[in-house]
């Protein structure tokens, strides 16, 4: 006797709301072997006319029982496919790992977290005069920590969900300080695997070279397997089957959230024979990623140095937001009668007195070009632009039509700008595309004459995103029209310095490449020898 179990959309006829029902029935061994062989059934629905399509799979009584979830839309989705693949892989859990939760804080100064852990007072006792928090009796140690966490937490020394991608750590300049906190378990450390555990699944390799940050609650941390297990778990769980089992719905809500119980029942495959020398080759094309980012991050110190030390004091400008006055020349205001705007103007004038430029001097802003747009072509948006000036290369051409774009193709060496004020991000071109991609119009070209890469590391400093914030307009969504760029002044940089960095980055970038080359090459042969022990394709 063999369970069938079928899984339809049908019509309540009371409320007439569509719901899914499972029906399970008990065949002869002949009509089992009839309806097999039909492959999909299709039957009239049992309150009208209506026909609909089911879909079939054939489970043993003994499979139903080690199933963890009886509903049919489980197991008819990609979710069950992992267990069945998997029943003599042993579970996660046997191969000794510890899991090890985020860090549960807020960065809210006005949250209970906060004011306990950070500002250290009694959230239950207030003086009944002044009626403010009482502050808690502490230890100097407790009273050290909480110098820690703030100091963590206002520098973003932390690492969150949109860390995560590609099975490695995509960090930001803030992730390469020295770390603050210590002797905290969720601390990443070498060789653990880092799992993202919202909204979809998610992993990635720990190396030495990444600083020992905590991880926010909405990660999870796998320690204690060695390093190439390590790099075959992380690899495992960037893959569709594994995704799919960890991502299945198992409440009445429908965001996902990875449980530790299910991560820790979750059948591994084993590491495969002859993985140990793809994991060198991976492992050493990741250390050359880290030290090209590791570059970039002490280039970019640099260029804040000098700005510093040129600027005497303009190079930080101070934060205008709320409720503030003060006087302006007649000058420093324009048409837009804007505090923000005014306060830009003052600074503009500033800096053009210490031989600032303003930006058309320097470069063409969005260049045009004769002739329409190729109908072959890939649309770059701000989402695709990273921390390293540098974008995805794998830009999707499905969704290109949805897109507004610039008339012109990005050309080598441009400087790219996203107009999305909270977002600073800024991409340099430092070699010609095989793909013919035109940007968004939500983002600036820049065509500078001259130590293009060199300028590309002004426009991401604090100096030229200040300057950006105050020229915004809308109060949701803060974007700078393009024609406001003319308002930004930058430092005009001498051939010395500016060719240096020119080089500079242009070396960063290829080294970048070439480690990016080499960590593909080594994904497709763990994709090999993945496919070997999961024939199986999940979407």
């Amino acid at each position: 006797m063999r369970h069938l179990l079928l899984s339809c959309p049908a019509i309540d006829p009371l409320v007439n709301n569509k719901f899914e029902i499972m029906f399970e029935f008990a065949f002869k061994l002949a009509n089992v072997h009839l309806l097999y062989s039909l492959g999909e059934c299709i039957i009239g629905s049992c309150y009208d006319e209506q026909i609909v399509t089911m879909q079939i799979l054939w489970q043993t009584a003994d499979e139903l029982d080690k199933a963890d979830d009886w509903r049919a839309n489980y197991h008819l989705s990609p979710a069950a496919v992992l267990p069945r693949l998997g029943e003599n892989w042993p579970a996660l859990a046997k191969s000794g790992v510890r899991l090890i939760d985020g860090w549960r804080f807020s960065d809210n100064p006005d949250s209970e977290w906060y004011l306990r852990h950070v500002r250290l007072l009694d959230t239950t006792k207030k003086d009944p005069v002044k009626l403010e928090y009482l502050p808690l009796a502490v230890s100097e140690q407790e009273r050290q920590q909480a110098d820690e966490f703030k100091k963590v937490i206002d520098h973003r020394l932390y690492y969150r969900m949109r860390h995560l991608g590609d099975m490695r750590l995509q960090l930001e300049s803030e992730q390469f300080q020295l770390p603050e906190l210590s002797d905290q378990e969720f601390c990443i450390q070498p060789d653990d695997v880092v799992l993202r555990r919202i909204g979809r699944a998610g992993a990635a390799y720990i190396s030495a070279q990444y600083r020992r940050h905590p991880i926010d609650a909405n990660l999870a941390i796998i320690r204690g397997l060695p390093t190439s297990d390590a790099l075959w778990l992380s690899y495992c769980l960037e893959q569709p089957v594994y995704r799919a089992y960890l991502e299945q719905q198992t409440g009445i809500t429908s965001l996902v959230r990875v449980g530790l119980k299910q991560l820790r029942d979750m059948p591994l495959a084993p590491k495969p024979n002859g993985f140990e020398p793809i994991a060198n080759e991976y492992l050493a094309a990741l250390d050359e990623l880290n030290q090209a980012e590791e570059s970039l991050f002490l280039l970019r110190s640099q260029v804040q140095q000098w700005l510093k030390q040129q600027l005497r004091g303009l190079a930080e400008p101070e934060d205008v937001r709320g409720w503030r006055c003060g006087f302006f020349a007649a000058s420093d205001v324009s048409h837009r009668l804007d505090y923000a705007h005014a306060c830009q103007g003052q600074y503009q004038r500033k800096l053009l007195e210490q031989g600032g430029k303003n930006l058309s001097a320097l470069a063409v802003i969005n260049p045009k070009e004769t002739g329409g747009i190729p109908a072959e072509h890939t649309v770059l948006r701000i989402s695709d632009v990273n921390d390293q000036l540098s974008f995805a290369r794998d830009l999707s051409d499905g969704e290109k039509a949805k897109w507004r774009t610039q008339k012109r193709l990005i050309k080598q060496n441009d400087v790219i700008v996203s107009t999305f004020a909270s977002d600073n991000k800024i991409a340099f071109v430092h070699d010609v595309q095989e793909k013919l991609i035109l940007p968004s119009e939500q983002l600036v070209t820049l065509c500078f004459h001259e130590y293009q890469g060199a300028y590309a590391l002004l426009m991401e400093s604090p100096l030229v995103n200040w300057q950006i914030k105050q020229l915004t307009h809308g109060n949701l969504q803060s974007f700078i029209h393009p024609a406001e760029m003319n308002n930004l002044v930058i430092p005009k940089l001498d051939i010395e310095i500016g060719a240096q960095w020119h080089q500079q980055l242009l070396d960063i970038m290829q080294l970048r490449d070439q480690a990016m080359a080499a960590l593909a090459v080594a994904k497709t042969k763990m994709a090999d020898m993945f496919s070997l022990l999961h024939p199986v394709e999940t979407k």
